[in-house]
């Protein structure tokens, strides 16, 4: 009995050696693969243009959530089938969402060409390095949730000009070339806030520690207990060192707090903020303080 069982194990291992010669590539295929990147060789219009960006900037550029389509051969039935991939957003490293959402594409390459200049021109001059940009940006003329609208209070689909993935930061600048100038501003501080306010979440803990310490001993606290009556008041707040207020009994929150200030260095011009504020220490204080911590990660205003 031992002896054919020594004699099962030896054939068994003798195939299993000759199955995988020396010579034979093992790797997984597509493996690989980079899905982000230019195919070898293309040189159509589109193709040049993500090749150039990607070699000025590092970051891959799309104008379509769909990384691989190819025929990958014939089903049961004798149908084909593809092995298709795409731009995941509710992916994670930690976790998944269920989140419904959906892209419209630029339909030509005159919108994709001015869709990328307004990147470029709006956008990308405010980083320095590459420490703040994503992996790979999506242009699309819409990107929408389906989500219930806190202001109104209805579920639909709704448009949003910022979602950040895990590897694919998707903008949706709709046909840029022919909106005013004032709304390519609006569009653009939008955007820039979301990201700055991304990047600082992104930091490790005690970051914006300095930031917080002024108002340390007064954010989030019942207004009454640090002086203040109930209710909204925002100039009471100012020597607090806090511009917002929130409707509430409380201070504002940490976070609150903070988007505030973001807020104020994108969409107000620094001489005209530290006027407006000279007569609050604190406040101009706190100002300095976030906007150097911002510019430290590469960011310039």
């Amino acid at each position: 009995m031992k002896k054919n069982i020594i004699q099962l194990l030896i054939t068994i291992g003798i195939v299993c050696l000759s199955s995988c010669s020396d010579n034979e590539d093992t790797t997984p295929s597509q493996v690989n693969d980079n899905l982000f990147a230019v195919t070898d060789g293309a040189n159509d219009e589109e193709s040049v243009m993500r090749r150039s960006f990607y070699e000025s900037t590092g970051v891959y550029l799309l104008f379509n959530d769909t990384l691989r389509h190819v025929l990958a051969g014939k089903d049961a039935f004798g149908d084909d089938y593809y092995d298709t991939q795409t731009i995941n957003f509710n992916y994670s490293l930690t976790s998944t969402s269920s989140t419904q959402y959906r892209c419209t594409y630029y339909d030509n390459i005159a919108k994709k060409q001015a869709a990328l200049n307004y990147l470029k021109s709006d956008i990308l001059t405010h980083f320095e390095g590459k420490t703040l940009l994503p992996y790979s940006i999506l242009l699309l003329d819409k990107f929408e949730i389906y989500e219930r609208n806190a202001a109104t209070r209805i579920t639909d689909w709704w448009p949003h000009a910022l979602y950040n993935g895990w590897r694919c930061l998707a903008l949706a600048f709709g046909d840029i070339a022919d909106q005013s100038e004032d709304a390519k501003k609006t569009l653009s501080n939008e955007i820039l806030i979301t990201m700055i306010n991304s990047a600082l979440n992104n930091q490790p803990a005690g970051y914006l520690e300095n930031f917080h310490s002024y108002s340390a001993s007064t954010i989030d606290q019942r207004k009454v207990n640090v002086g203040l009556v109930a209710g909204w008041d925002l100039e009471a707040l100012y020597p607090l060192g806090y511009i917002v207020d929130t409707w509430s009994s409380f201070t504002p929150t940490a976070n609150e707090d903070l988007s505030g200030y973001v807020d104020a260095l994108v969409n107000i011009p620094e001489n005209e903020f530290l006027s407006q504020y000279a007569q609050y220490p604190i406040i101009i204080a706190k100002y300095q303080t976030l906007k150097s911590l911002i510019e430290n990660l590469g960011f310039k205003f």
